[in-house]
Order: C-alpha cells, then structure tokens, then sequence
C-alpha cells in the first residue's frame, strides 16, 4: 500500500506540475485536461489515453508540421521537403509502458520513427534524443538511440530487424500494426504481430516523453491512429 501510495504521489506531482505550465503559458485548456485526468486517476488509478482522438491536447509539436485528421495524427512535409528533423511529442514522461498503434506512411521517402523515454533538447525546432523504433519502407522497427547536432550526439544502432521476416502492407493506404512494451530496460516490439525485437538495452534511460518524428527529406505524410496506450 505504502508503494502505491508513493507512486500515486509521484505522478500527482508530475501531474501538477504540468498544470502549472499550462496555466503560465496561458494554455487553459489543457490545464482543464490535464487537471479532469489527474482527479480521474487519483479516483480510481484510470490509465490516461495519451491522445484523445479530437485536438493536439497534451501534446508539443510544430503546428506547420502536425495536425489531427479524422481522430488520426498527421505528420507532413508536404508541399516540400524539410531541412531537419522534427518531433511531435507528450508533455508528461513515461517510465514503464505499452502502446499499439497503427501507422500509414504516404510517399516512397517516407521516414518516421516513434520515440519513448525521450529528452527535448531544442524545444524551438522540437527536437529529441532518445531510443526510438524506425517507421519506414525498408527499415521498420530498426532500433537506435537516436542523436541530434544540437547535442553533438550522434546515433547509435540497439538492433537491426530481418526485414526478410515480417511482411508489411503495401501502397500509400495501407496500414501496419506497430506494438512497444518496455519494462526497466526489457524491450519487446511487435509489427503486424510478429515479435521483431526481444532483448535488454542497457542505454534506454529510465524514463522520458513519448515522441514521433519526421525525418529530412520529401515531401510525404504520416498518419497514427488507434493508439492504445498503458503504464505500467
């Protein structure tokens, strides 16, 4: 009880603090949210959805960049290619979780990835560093630990997939499966139901915002639906 407790203190802290952001930078609605998920939790331990299907609420990215479409995340370069990369991502941080999502890349030079326990280190161009799953044609769910030139750090390979043993969906309206769960630093990844990756990663931090990128390059779009998410 004493550990549950501790725990609930804990994320009543982050929580509040989140809250207080919002409120100083004028975001009220989001101080509202933040505030209704909070009692929420606090009454019966109710995992918050990380996206509400509506509005960008709890979320940082470059509106240039992010929107939501028909309760989807969108991610666009279009009508041109971008200079760097940028991320969209959850104001809270996450320790241990689990999320599935589905995601549809539109364009041959789509390039994306999906960050947990992520660290902003150029809140202007919303950029991170950070373990990260690639979402890409010909390299999906290849994992690194992500770097950036804002930090002088650069990326690092955790695992390769054997892209000859999963079996995406093809063409600019399909969309594949995508399942993280991540414990301490047990990793496990899923794609289309098939477990890719399975092992220990000394370098995940222990805990960190969840992101999603879009890489250099272009013009193309990402689109994230159904997400379902649980901490753990």
């Amino acid at each position: 009880m004493r550990k549950r407790d501790s725990a609930k203190l804990k994320l009543e802290n982050e929580y509040q603090s989140v809250i207080s952001t919002f409120t100083r930078l004028g975001r009220d609605r989001d101080a509202g949210a933040a505030e209704k998920e909070l009692a929420l939790l606090l009454a019966g331990g109710v995992t918050p959805s990380i996206f509400n299907g509506q509005d960008l609420t709890g979320w940082t990215g470059l509106p240039s960049f992010w929107r939501v479409e028909e309760r989807q995340i969108v991610g666009t370069t279009r009508p041109r290619e971008i200079p760097q990369t940028n991320y969209f991502f959850t104001d809270l941080e996450y320790g241990d979780f689990e999320i599935g999502f589905k995601v549809r890349l539109v364009g041959a030079d789509a390039d994306s990835g999906f960050m947990f326990r992520g660290k902003v280190v150029d809140a202007k161009t919303c950029d991170m560093v950070g373990p990260q799953a690639n979402l890409m044609h010909g390299g999906w769910c290849d994992m690194y630990m992500q770097g950036s030139k804002h930090v002088q750090k650069r990326s690092k390979t955790l695992k390769k997939v054997d892209q000859t043993k999963i079996s995406p969906n093809s063409g600019d309206e399909a969309f594949n499966d995508v399942f993280v769960r991540c414990v301490g630093k047990n990793l496990t990844v899923k794609f289309n139901g098939t477990e890719v990756i399975d092992g220990v990663f000394s370098a995940i931090p222990e805990k960190g915002v969840i992101g999603f990128q879009l890489w250099p390059g272009g013009p193309y779009e990402i689109y994230l639906k159904d997400i379902v998410f649980k901490s753990l």
